[in-house]
């Protein structure tokens, strides 16, 4: 049937890390957040030409590891 096809397997470990800071005028939230910590290699997209002789093989990946950070500020 249509898109029955394995693929390889999909890994990824998140984390979060967030801190509250108290101060006289207003609150602070400092965040990290962290996105395939391992850095593990996923692919995204592969050949389905059934006759191209790279068929099934990946052509593309979800990206690597990503660090985000961010401020939230509260009155």
């Amino acid at each position: 049937g249509r898109n029955t096809r394995r693929t390889g397997p999909y890994r990824t470990v998140d984390l979060a890390l967030t801190r509250r800071l108290h101060a006289p005028v207003a609150d602070l939230d400092a965040r990290v957040e962290m996105f395939n910590v391992l850095d593990a290699v996923n692919y995204d997209g592969y050949v389905g030409a059934l006759l191209s002789p790279l068929f099934g093989q990946p052509v593309s990946a979800f990206p690597a590891r990503r660090v985000q950070f961010s401020l939230v500020v509260r009155f």
